[in-house]
């Protein structure tokens, strides 16, 4: 199961995904960059989807996707691990997913980013109301 949620950004996730020694990883990436990881895997989860609502946004389908590959990471496995997300910046798109997290799992949201923003369509798309961002209360680490 899953104890805790690691937000950070593009250049903090890989390091930290080898550094753990149970880990899951969900990372976002935009459109138009490579991925960090170019397929999915039982531990990685590797989604394409832009910061803004127009041309590349977030579709149903990815937002299933994350929601099934979180909840069978967390549900399904007897193993303790940290999941961490990222997503280029580690401000918008990946807090909106770990604020997911935090408000239907209720798991702990530890985000490493000074001024996390997260996307209120994602937020929306994912189920969760944007006026929970004043109520979830997050650990924010200085990097």
């Amino acid at each position: 199961m899953i104890t805790k949620v690691i937000v950070c950004n593009r250049d903090q996730a890989p390091k930290l995904f080898q550094g753990l020694s149970m880990a899951r990883w969900v990372t976002i990436t935009c459109t138009n960059h490579f991925p960090l990881v170019h397929k999915s895997s039982k531990n990685i989860l590797s989604v394409k989807f832009n910061d803004h609502d127009f041309i590349g946004k977030i579709t149903k389908k990815q937002v299933n996707k994350i929601k099934k590959f979180i909840c069978n990471s967390h549900k399904n496995n007897d193993a303790e691990f940290v999941l961490v997300v990222n997503c280029n910046a580690g401000r918008s798109r990946s807090v909106a997913v770990g604020m997911w997290c935090k408000h239907i799992l209720g798991l702990p949201v530890e985000v490493w980013h000074d001024d996390p923003e997260p996307r209120r369509s994602i937020m929306e798309m994912l189920g969760v109301p944007f006026s929970e961002f004043d109520n979830l209360d997050f650990e924010t680490k200085k990097v």
